[in-house]
């Protein structure tokens, strides 16, 4: 696509733009109609279709988004069309004022451009757009472009006025209809969707306003310096502290004071999950389709084994043995010792969690609403209780007598608990969350702890079944972890490692 955007975009001025701010003066969104031409959309998208739209499915589960998309590097595009904007900036004072960033120098649209399809009964549910890191560069501002209009129907750019709004899908403030040629830039904390194409199809271009910062990170608080964008998950190293696992595809290592001690780098995609498998050891997986060992005296890693998807889950067992779950739907059990690998298709679909049982066995949670478990030496599923709706998070408390509590998080904010003795038994249910549950974790028998879509971070006493908000975030709150002076840190999609409560 190099080339063609050479041509395609061979001016630098916009064919006839006017601007308009469909939120108001106030709100940090801005349309630029006729930023591109009939005959520029027509091209891109013919040109997309030559290169083949595969589904977002594998890196996406179908409950969030179900479009079709390519992911494309082209600098040559990204320049062109950042010299657009400029001459468009330079022409309308609104626009400037709009992309203009206090403390930040915007120095380019984002290369990585994300050219999307929407087909009928397909959509993007509500969300906040992700921040991108390029070395010194971040994104600051969504930047979209509108490739047709006419000939498909719904699909429209949803705003909400926050994520109350958003997680229930009510109260829209705008039901923005696209327009062919018209770019949207819009702040990345506004909550959208988009909506549900009813017929036809629908293509946009989606990039991002890149940002250089003007002044040095502060790097003496704790936990800093941040990742570059989400935060994943946490693990506890027990005496030496915490490890972080982020979208930068990095590891940061933590002590009980929030000073950074170390960074493991080696994988290639953001690192979702992170597992201490012994003391002074760390297993991790990622979006690379990667298990990785980790030696935190030496810094250097050695590879578990690979996936043939993404590795959302993972939990260390008895014995030296490891399981994962993947996004494909399969579960592998691994013998860290022999190098072993045991793999059987668990689910249909994405398996979001794992937690561990009594006598080696284990249960897991998957994005088909169901949670199965499978015993030590048997490769078919002992039992499987169906929740009805897309789980996202499990965690498991054993007693000294092996009966088992575990708790699942699923899309609608609610906790379910469930008792193994010997069989499966749902006991209760929890209104958690005001959006899907990202996190839960036993602090202790009685005690849950459990993270949000919707930012919370809260802790429930079960015996009363009553809960109380620890913490916040400005974005998704992803993990949470109880600190050894009775607090709890958290982290979120924000970049940021929180201490709640009593003094880390």
């Amino acid at each position: 696509m190099n080339s063609f955007a050479e041509t395609l975009l061979a001016r630098a001025t916009a064919p006839s733009a006017t601007v308009e701010l469909p939120l108001g003066d106030a709100v940090r969104c801005v349309l630029v109609h006729g930023f591109l031409s009939a005959s520029e959309c027509a091209a891109l998208v013919e040109a997309a279709q030559t290169r083949g739209f595969v589904s977002a499915g594998p890196d996406y589960p179908p409950s969030y988004r179900d479009n079709d998309r390519i992911v494309v590097d082209d600098p040559i595009l990204a320049r062109r069309l950042f010299e657009r904007l400029m001459h468009c900036v330079s022409q309308m004072p609104g626009l400037g004022a709009v992309v203009k960033e206090d403390d930040w120098r915007m120095v380019g649209v984002n290369e990585r451009l994300r050219f999307c399809r929407y087909r009928p009964g397909t959509q993007f549910r509500a969300h906040q757009d992700g921040v991108h890191h390029h070395q010194r560069t971040q994104s600051r501002l969504t930047f979209m472009v509108y490739l047709n209009d006419d000939a498909f129907s719904g699909g429209e750019t949803v705003f909400f006025e926050g994520r109350s709004a958003a997680m229930s899908n009510r109260d829209a403030t705008l039901r923005l209809r696209p327009r062919e040629g018209s770019l949207i830039v819009f702040d990345h904390s506004l909550w959208h969707a988009g909506a549900l194409v009813d017929s036809g199809q629908k293509y946009v271009m989606r990039s991002d306003l890149m940002y250089e910062p003007q002044h040095p990170p502060q790097v003496d608080a704790p936990f800093q310096p941040d990742h570059n964008g989400y935060i994943w998950a946490l693990a506890s190293l027990g005496d030496m502290g915490f490890a972080s696992a982020g979208r930068d595809a990095t590891i940061r290592l933590w002590d009980h004071e929030g000073k950074c001690f170390g960074q493991l780098d080696g994988h290639t995609q953001s690192v979702l999950g992170l597992v201490e498998s012994a003391p002074g050891e760390l297993v991790s997986h990622s979006r690379d389709r990667t298990i990785r060992r980790w030696s935190l005296a030496t810094g250097k890693s050695t590879l578990v084994g690979t996936s043939d998807s993404a590795v959302l889950s993972c939990v260390r067992l008895d014995c030296g043995r490891l399981v994962t779950g993947a996004a494909d739907g399969r579960v592998t059990v691994w013998n860290l010792a022999t190098g072993a690998a045991d793999r059987r298709q668990a689910h249909a679909c994405w398996i979001w969690a794992i937690a561990p049982l009594s006598h080696g066995g284990f249960a897991t949670a998957s994005e088909d609403g169901t949670v199965r478990l499978w015993r030590p030496a048997v490769r078919d599923c002992a039992q499987v209780i169906d929740l009805g709706r897309p789980l996202r998070t499990l965690a498991s408390w054993i007693d000294a007598d092996g009966s088992v509590i575990l708790a699942a998080g699923d899309l609608d904010g609610r906790v379910h608990l469930l008792a193994t003795d010997p069989m499966l038994e749902h006991l209760d249910c929890l209104a958690a969350h005001d959006g899907p549950v990202r996190r839960v974790r036993f602090e202790a028998r009685h005690a849950l702890l459990t993270c949000g879509e919707d930012g919370f971070v809260s802790r429930w006493d079960l015996p009363s079944r009553q809960g109380a908000v620890i913490g916040a975030h400005e974005n998704f709150a992803t993990d949470v972890l109880p600190t050894r002076t009775g607090g709890w840190i958290s982290c979120g999609y924000d970049g940021r490692i929180i201490m709640h409560g009593a003094k880390a």
